[in-house]
């Protein structure tokens, strides 16, 4: 195969790797996956609230894998950063 090809299809698979390892951090920490039976309304809020919620903690926790390898030279990965 050519070279090229083989980045980028390993680049896709690092990224889709990424991606998992986000939902099973989301899933095992914030239990987006339990859902219990109420209104429409009150999900919503309850959806929308970790939504947010997973956002925010997002943005600290890349902040925090940034800092420590900046500062520290020390990777830290994203279910212990969690």
């Amino acid at each position: 195969m050519n070279e090229n090809i083989l980045k980028q299809i390993h680049e896709i698979y690092s990224l889709r790797w990424q991606v998992e390892l986000i939902f099973k951090i989301w899933k095992s920490i914030f239990h987006i996956s339990n859902v219990k039976p109420v209104k429409i309304e009150r999900f919503k809020c309850q959806l929308y609230g970790k939504l947010i919620l997973l956002v925010l903690s997002s943005i600290v926790m890349f902040k925090m894998r940034a800092e420590l390898l900046e500062k520290n030279r020390f990777g830290a990965s994203e279910i212990k950063a969690a």
